[in-house]
This record gives C-alpha cells, sequence and structure tokens, in this order.
C-alpha cells in the first residue's frame, strides 16, 4: 500500500510538472524599449508577408503595393513551392481552392501601413532569427515569419520559433486589424482570429 501511495504521488507530481511546462510563453523581448524608425524620405513599402502560426491557425497576410492600388490577401494557403519574392505576385488574385479574400484599396492607404511598420520599428528586426525550445520542442508553440520589400530595393527578414522582436506581436494583430476592418460585412468568406 506504501509503495502504491508512493507512486501516485510520483505520477501525480510528474502530470503537474509537465502540465506547469506546458504552459510557458514564447519569448517576447520586453527588456528592450519599443523604438519606432523611420522609413527613409521616399521609400516606401513595396510587399510585405506576415505570418503567426501554432497551436491556433492563423491566415497567413500578404499585402503588394501596385499602380492602380494596394492589394490585401488573407488566406489559409501558402505558397510551399513559391520563393520570398514570387508570392507577392499572388496578392491579386484568389486560388481556385484557395480560402482567401482579396481586397484591392486606394494606394493612399498604404501610409497607414507604413505608419505601423515605423511605430512598431519593424525596419530593426532585419536579420532577426532567433528560436527558443518549449519543453524541448522547438515547434511547441509560435512560428512568426515577416518578410518585406521596400522601394529603394531592400528588404527585412525576420522569423523565430516561441521568440521574437518586441512589437512583432502587436504589429501582426495590427495588420490582421487592418485587413479585417476593409473586408465588407457581408464577404462570405470573412476570415476571424
Amino acid at each position: 500500500m506504501k509503495i502504491r501511495s508512493i507512486l501516485v504521488l510520483a505520477i501525480i507530481m510528474l502530470l503537474s510538472l509537465t502540465l506547469l511546462s506546458c504552459c510557458t510563453k514564447p519569448k517576447n523581448d520586453t527588456d528592450t524599449p519599443l523604438q519606432s524608425i523611420e522609413l527613409s524620405e521616399g521609400v516606401h513599402l513595396t510587399n510585405l508577408f506576415i505570418s503567426r502560426q501554432g497551436s491556433m491557425r492563423e491566415p497567413y497576410c500578404i499585402i503588394s503595393a501596385a499602380s492602380d492600388g494596394v492589394y490585401l490577401k488573407m488566406t489559409y494557403t501558402y505558397p510551399l513551392d513559391l520563393d520570398e519574392n514570387s508570392y507577392f505576385s499572388f496578392a491579386s488574385t484568389k486560388g481556385e481552392d484557395e480560402t482567401a479574400i482579396v481586397l484591392k484599396v486606394d494606394i493612399e492607404e498604404l501610409k497607414s501601413i507604413e505608419d505601423l511598420i515605423e511605430k512598431y520599428g519593424v525596419l530593426g528586426w532585419n536579420g532577426f532569427n532567433e528560436s527558443q525550445t518549449l519543453n524541448g520542442v522547438l515547434d511547441a508553440d509560435m512560428h512568426y515569419s515577416l518578410f518585406m520589400t521596400l522601394s529603394d530595393g531592400s528588404t527585412i527578414d525576420a522569423t523565430g520559433y516561441n521568440v521574437y522582436p518586441r512589437g512583432m506581436d502587436d504589429f501582426f494583430y495590427d495588420i490582421f486589424l487592418f485587413i479585417n476592418a476593409r473586408i465588407p460585412e457581408d464577404e462570405e468568406n470573412r476570415i476571424y482570429f
């Protein structure tokens, strides 16, 4: 009976430790103050791709500036066979079997997105590539990815598993809100997050 009690207690302790370790949150850099970084004079956003994937499936967001407006796309289809630059060409179209919303807004709306880029200091994230295991598993929680091109030819590329630059989570959320606010209420394929 004593051995059985010890085993039950050991199992309860092991389960408790497992549950506590599963609740570990991704590391958001909260030590570094959020610093806005302005775009250089005359430089504008041309393309932006963001992805935040984890236990909850979220849409990929693609924003692409064109001469006739800005295309906003939220999709659950990831173009796995495309390189970073070519999937921007799909921002203005919806594939036959793709669950997506494609919108075109006035080019003036690009300023609102650029304001978010400056507010969160996205230009300072270039080259960010960090990973942190949770419970010994690299993809245990969230994967973040951002790729952006600017009119001067420069690019911003940032990625991470369970760790990300300060402000990235809020930036992604604000981009989702920006796009979602422009989706007509009667849109049958409206994407919620």
